[in-house]
């Protein structure tokens, strides 16, 4: 495209953008909460209880010129990077560094709605005329996918943007043959990942290397000149991008590796967590133009009539493939009624995720290249023969006749049969110029379809935080109070702001729990003896980190290893109150909310966060080490129990030394022994790859402690011992994606040079 109309087609969809956001996603919003359905995630609860405070946070650590690798006010130590889902590396979350964070959440949502846009738009244009590459880009932006991550979550919708650049990109390369496309390739397969979104960075690399493959196979058959250069520029710009993921990559996938969703980890209720999708549910979002909060499946009415119209165009394969991949998506999307998604997490990486109709995204935008083609089909007398044309309409009203005699909506109907009309028009047209007129009503039609089905009735934060701070009184005294001792959050639903998990890392308190995603085998097993046992389903918060701690449990000591200071409730929570008075008598109320909503508890003997053990026990791996701290004799004044059986029993009578923590940073914990006998310096914070020790500056193994925690083994006398967090993953990955880095910059610089 020349500089003026690309400049005019991204003024274009910016305006469209921001019109969508603003009068569909944040105008009719009334509702604080809403619940997630069963087919998508229709809440705001993660705008509130994850995105917020975890990117406040990130950009607090940036601005003070760190990497947020480790957040120790989390699950009693988390890493940060690894998790994936914040966006610490993704420079396109840049205005969380410049605005406060409730409006940069929603310029980055504003940001990748004109990016899916302008990238749909780009790719389009590859093949279609400008009516047709303008659907394309509408249909993608205002897709019930694209808008209901944007309702829910901004790095989904960060991640899902890219999509359609890698598209490009490959068109790019095969028509032009230019190593200069290499550069968005690589862009393409990378960002997703990085923007936050693993399993839409998944589904978008397997879509990307499909439609790669299938070019190159069409090159090959027919016998295209330089297809060898070709399909070696696609491969340098997979490998470049997968290389230039490393850094977030391999972090992420170790945490993975060592959390519930490691391979072959999630059993099949854990994966459809939202339930089955029956065909009739589906086919009712497909085809329901109602104004709804978003729908995955939903990509405009008129696709029923402007899909079959796609296969009258000249190119076939894009249309077939894009069918093919539309169809697979909704078989995916089936769940359990079709062996397809079986088959589909059989793949490396794609059963690593809960919630399969995600797979929609890959519907939705091939949908909206469908809807482009269809268009451009009824635009242009040169993209398909009459016949062909008349015989595909025809097609495409059956089809819009048969979903007439389905149970849909008014508006549906409305849509079709108007659509249809100025299809034939169109058609029937007797001049390119009535032709064009007729078309453009109906791309007008597809975008006020697509705008209108989209009703989103859930608060932001961008409408305000209010809401977060309903507990702050208590939280103010704790941050005041706390040392380095912990807090209980007792809020078993995760939807609850005023006392959600997260308000740890929001105001720099340590606390025991947290609501992440990927959070690791180590914390569901600790938590799991000190669940409550009746709720549904019980491992629903240990899943992600989160305790609805019954005090009332045989196995209630496990607690205490966690050296927690502070409860903090709601006072209405009243059998929990009454357990814990009743079973747990060291708990004292020491403070209410001045509107009585909150109370605050303190246990004076709490175990220390660091501290001598002179009595070991040796066990073989972490669960031995948690049927032992569950055993009555259990002493945990006394004694630790160290696992791998690497370690050295001790069998002193002794109670525990406590030790002092001069310095306490987030990726750095210094602290001081004095002991008249030898043992192991236990540090209460998780026990997890990456950390590194030094006693007296000489570096030292670090045992998995209590089943969850740190310890190194110290000699009697005085010792000054250093935790470090330096993660390999990290380390090896950040040097493979500086060598992508600047692989991709010589491409970019000779490109440039050779145009």
């Amino acid at each position: 495209m020349r500089l003026r109309t690309s400049v005019l087609v991204v003024l274009a969809f910016t305006a469209g953008a921001f019109l969508f956001w603003r009068y569909r996603i944040i105008e009719p919003a009334t509702v604080l909460v809403v619940a997630p359905s069963t087919s998508a995630n229709t809440g705001n609860g993660d705008a509130y209880v994850q995105v917020y405070p975890m990117a406040a946070a990130a950009a607090r650590a940036i601005r003070s010129g760190a990497i947020p690798l480790w957040n120790p006010f989390q699950q009693a130590g988390h890493p940060f990077l690894a998790t994936g889902l914040y966006g610490v590396l993704y420079p396109f979350n840049f205005p969380y560094l410049i605005l406060p964070t409730a409006v940069a959440i929603e310029a980055v949502v504003l940001i990748h709605l004109i990016a899916a846009g302008v990238f749909m738009f780009v790719f389009a244009r590859r093949f279609v005329g400008s009516l047709g590459a303008v659907t394309a880009g509408i249909a993608f932006m205002c897709s019930g996918f694209i808008a209901a991550e944007a309702a829910w979550f901004p790095p989904a919708v960060a991640s899902a943007a890219w999509l359609p650049l890698g598209f490009a990109a490959i068109e790019g390369i095969l028509q032009t043959r230019r190593a200069i496309w290499i550069v968005p390739l690589a862009l393409a397969v990378a960002m997703p990942l990085f923007a936050g979104w693993i399993q839409t960075w998944v589904y978008s690399v397997y879509a990307v290397a499909a439609y790669a493959t299938v070019r190159v196979g069409a090159e090959f058959l027919n016998h295209t000149p330089d297809t060898w250069r070709r399909a070696s520029l696609l491969a340098a710009g997979f490998a470049l991008g997968i290389a230039l993921t490393a850094v977030q990559a391999l972090p992420a996938f170790e945490l993975a590796g060592l959390g519930p969703r490691r391979p072959g980890g999630l059993t099949i209720a854990q994966v459809l967590i939202l339930g089955v999708t029956a065909p009739t549910r589906l086919f009712a979002e497909i085809a329901d133009a109602s104004p709804a909060h978003p729908r995955f499946a939903y990509a405009g009415a008129l696709l029923f009539l402007l899909a079959p119209l796609a296969l009258a165009s000249r190119d076939r394969l894009r249309p077939m493939f894009f069918w093919s991949l539309a169809v697979l998506a909704l078989l995916i999307a089936l769940t359990v009624f079709t062996p397809v998604l079986a088959a589909f997490r059989m793949l490396p990486a794609a059963g690593l995720f809960r919630k399969p109709q995600r797979i929609l995204l890959l519907h939705a935008f091939a949908a909206a290249v469908l809807s482009g083609v269809g268009v451009d089909v009824l635009a242009r007398t040169t993209a398909a023969s009459r016949k062909a044309r008349l015989v595909a309409l025809g097609a495409g009203t059956a089809s819009a006749m048969a979903v007439l005699l389905a149970p849909v909506p008014p508006r549906t109907r409305v849509i079709l049969v108007v659509g249809a009309v100025l299809a034939w028009m169109a058609t029937l047209a007797r001049t390119a110029a009535t032709r064009r007129l007729v078309v453009g009503g109906l791309v007008a039609l597809l975008a006020a379809d697509l705008a209108l089905a989209t009703r989103v009735v859930s608060l932001h934060p961008y409408q305000g935080v209010g809401v977060l701070d309903e507990a702050a009184e208590l939280f103010d005294w704790v941050a005041a109070r706390q040392g380095l001792e912990r807090t209980y959050i007792h809020e078993p639903s995760t939807l609850h702001y005023a006392l959600m998990a997260k308000h740890g890392t929001l105001r720099s308190i340590y606390t025991v729990t947290d609501y992440e995603p990927l959070s690791l085998s180590r914390t569901e097993q600790f938590f799991g003896p000190l669940q409550r046992r009746h709720r549904d389903p019980p491992a629903l918060l240990t899943f992600t980190g989160g305790l609805d701690f019954d005090p009332a449990s045989p196995h209630a000591p496990l607690f205490e290893l966690l050296s927690t200071r502070f409860i903090l409730s709601n006072a209405l929570a009243l059998p929990f109150r009454a357990a814990l008075a009743r079973h747990a008598p060291g708990w004292q109320q020491v403070r209410t909310s001045a509107d009585g909503k909150f109370v605050l508890y303190e246990n004076s003997a709490v175990l220390p966060r660091a501290y001598v053990a002179h009595r070991a026990t040796t066990v073989a791996d972490g669960e031995a080490a948690l049927a032992a701290l569950m055993q009555p004799q259990f002493d945990r004044w006394r004694t630790v129990v160290i696992e791998a059986g690497s370690g050295d029993a001790l069998a002193s009578d002794d109670r525990i030394t406590p030790a002092r923590i001069t310095s306490y940073e987030p990726s750095t914990v210094r602290i001081e022994t004095d002991t008249a006998a030898a043992g192991y310096l236990v540090l209460t914070d998780t026990f997890y790859p990456g950390w590194t020790a030094r006693v007296n500056g000489v570096p030292a193994p670090i045992r998995p402690a209590n089943a969850r925690f740190r310890a190194v083994r110290v000699a009697a006398g005085r010792h000054t011992v250093e935790f470090r967090y330096q993660p390999a993953s990290f380390a090896i990955g950040a040097t493979v994606s500086l060598a992508a880095l600047l692989s991709l910059g010589v491409v970019a610089w000779v490109g440039r040079k050779s145009h």
